[in-house]
């Protein structure tokens, strides 16, 4: 289905010029918390929007992200949860980091659609007369939602259903053999607890995260290196394996390697073993 008049698609806002001003509909497949910026006091809020175009391209599948700034926490989109839809008018794309974002300013209006107030499409001729779907924002922004823009949040959200529960369970797209574990000193593999109510549901294990997304971990210090620039890099555990992370196999099982990229070992030997 073909974005309503004023919109485009999130694979061409992707590949927009810097600068434009677009107008989308994404499903959220990807919601960080609200953080307050100690420089300017404001609010940062960002979350990654797809639809079916972007998860189709090369560039972008993982999703757009968007990001808010606002000077008060209230005034921020009511984004809750994956699969709620949202639909923003005049937003601008910016380059972050060499990666396309959509960045609010003071023309951007937002529509959000709770996941659970979008009905299956064989309902949705309820809809099609004076019926509006319940949704969060400016008065004036919702009552200038028209028919067209209302059946594509309908459609979209009935086309990506399936990519939903794709993200939301990450070890479901684990491809690929799978490594043996090995030991690391003496610890054991985590204990089964309940990990969402201790931490909240965007917590995961390093075996469970993916690139580019989103994850709280709890993890164990290994290694510690400082740089002359201020920055610090850390080597962390929970003693799960994540395939597509550079494997640091423990000391009985050196074959010479050192670091990352130093397959032929010009560089020195360490001077202590992993623990």
């Amino acid at each position: 289905m073909a974005p309503p008049e004023g919109f485009v698609d999130l694979a061409t806002a992707y590949k927009a010029p810097t600068g434009t001003f677009v107008s989308i509909i994404g499903v959220v497949v990807d919601v960080m918390p609200p953080s307050k910026l100690l420089k300017n006091n404001q609010w940062m809020f960002t979350f990654k929007l797809l639809d079916q175009r972007l998860q189709d391209s090369v560039n972008g599948s993982e999703g757009l992200t968007v990001r808010f700034f606002k000077d008060s926490e209230s005034n921020l989109p009511q984004v809750r949860e994956h699969g709620d839809v949202v639909l923003l008018r005049s937003i601008k794309m910016l380059p972050v980091n060499g990666v396309p974002m959509a960045v609010c300013n003071y023309q951007t209006r937002t529509q959000v659609f709770p996941a659970a107030s979008i009905p299956n499409p064989s309902y949705s001729i309820a809809y099609q007369g004076t019926n509006r779907l319940q949704s969060l924002g400016a008065p004036a922004d919702i009552d200038k939602l028209s028919l067209a823009e209302q059946a594509y949040v309908i459609q979209l959200k009935a086309e990506l259903r399936q990519l939903e529960a794709k993200f939301a369970n990450p070890l479901a797209e684990a491809v690929g053999k799978k490594r043996d574990a090995a030991p690391v000193g003496n610890a054991g593999p985590p204990e089964k607890k309940a990990r969402h109510s201790t931490f909240g549901k965007k917590f995961q294990l390093v075996c469970e995260t993916r690139h580019l997304k989103f994850a709280d971990l709890c993890v164990q210090v290994v290694k510690k290196y400082s740089s002359q620039f201020g920055t610090c890099d850390l080597y962390v555990t929970d003693y799960t394996e994540n395939r597509d992370t550079w494997y640091y196999a423990p000391p009985e099982e050196q074959d010479g390697k050192e670091r990352d990229g130093d397959d032929y070992g010009y560089s020195k030997q360490p001077k202590r073993a992993w623990p």
